[in-house]
């Protein structure tokens, strides 16, 4: 599926979309093209006939559970891919994708808020809860910072770690000390809900992945830093984790 997915989501529609082919008699004609939310969704329509033609063999001949499953790993690939449009992966060096305009932008969303209804299905199909992940979030609030200059946007990095920073030292004050306190399945599923809502707030990964479509030496250097820092913070919050809910090991008799 996904190398479909990948034909039907990309940076190559969105050209032909702009920039339709024209005849002779068009040349010299007005090149700009006005389009409407049809025209948008029309260039994705193989997509859509894919979905419409499989989706219900798979849901006639798979357990219910199963189903869901699939759905969910659809949706995740198609929020991926559309991720990938927009933004490169996350890594200390520069990319060479450039950045999309604000038509561009505009189309690839409106993609997102298509699919998202289309899976939906009236409260049918996905639930919200699914298809509004962390990564649709972070896609669909992305225009805050794509169009933001380099130097804003390594401000605006920093000041979202300087947050993240604080809201993590409250949670840690919050937290009991009590190694059967934080075992709690109530706490446990607490702290989860703390760290989604936490995550809602992180914009860092975003940030530094549309810096890495940013020129210059200052761009190259930050990004090295960042990255290093995160990774490094990353992997400490896992140990923390992990530590935490790990369980305890009886002290042998001497």
């Amino acid at each position: 599926m996904s190398p479909f997915f990948k034909q039907c989501l990309s940076r190559d529609v969105i050209n032909k979309l702009l920039k339709p082919a024209v005849g002779f008699a068009e040349l010299f004609g007005p090149k700009k093209r006005d389009l409407t939310d049809r025209n948008i969704e029309e260039a994705i329509d193989p997509l859509f006939d894919y979905f419409d033609e499989n989706l219900m063999i798979l849901h006639n001949n798979l357990h219910s559970e199963v189903f869901k499953a699939v759905m969910r790993w659809i949706w995740k690939e198609i929020v991926t891919i559309i991720e990938l449009i927009i933004i490169p992966p996350l890594s200390d060096r520069q990319s060479d994708l450039k950045p999309l305009s604000d038509n561009e932008l505009m189309i690839v969303l409106k993609w997102l808020q298509f699919l998202k209804q289309y899976l939906h299905a009236d409260g049918n199909g996905v639930s919200i809860e699914i298809l509004e992940n962390q990564k649709y979030k972070e896609i669909s609030q992305i225009d805050k910072f794509y169009n933001l200059d380099t130097e804003q946007l390594m401000q605006e990095y920093l000041n979202n770690q300087i947050i993240n920073t604080l809201d993590s030292q409250k949670s840690q004050l919050k937290a009991s000390k009590s190694v059967l306190h934080q075992r709690n399945l109530g706490t446990i599923k607490k702290r989860k809900s703390e760290k989604r809502q936490k995550n809602d707030q992180d914009h860092g990964e975003v940030i530094l992945r549309t810096l890495r479509m940013r020129s210059g030496n200052k761009t190259k250097t930050f990004l090295k830093q960042q990255v290093e820092e995160r990774l490094k913070k990353s992997a400490t919050s896992a140990f923390k984790e992990n530590s935490a809910y790990s369980p305890l090991k009886p002290v042998p008799e001497k």
